[in-house]
């Protein structure tokens, strides 16, 4: 992959069918994948180096409604503070505007399990 500076902002189009996995959904569990995880698992190669990479990578899982009672756990942690995925993705850096910041968001849809 590679990455210029300008334009400062490049938008991909993938948030699309992320959105319509949310959408089609009326319960949905999301589990933010942590960055080192992530890395593991689809390294990126950019040129030029960027200062700071930011990837964001979300499973989406639609629950039935008669399965709810197996979410409980998750249900309990839904009315607590969001700002928690901060720290999961790592997000401080990347309001620096000096630097050059790669910023990746994707998602998948877990059909099983």
């Amino acid at each position: 992959m590679y990455a210029t500076r300008p334009p400062q902002a490049q938008i991909s189009s993938n948030h699309v069918p992320i959105l319509a996995t949310i959408l089609k959904h009326r319960y949905i569990a999301l589990r933010f994948l942590p960055q080192i995880s992530y890395e593991r698992a689809a390294p990126l190669d950019i040129s030029p180096q960027p200062s700071i990479i930011t990837r964001i990578f979300m499973l989406i899982k639609g629950v039935p409604e008669d399965r709810l009672v197996d979410w409980s756990g998750a249900q309990r942690r839904a009315v607590e503070n969001v700002d928690f995925w901060r720290n999961v993705v790592d997000v401080a850096k990347a309001r620096d505007a000096k630097l050059f910041v790669v910023l990746e968001w994707d998602g998948m849809d877990v059909l099983r399990g």
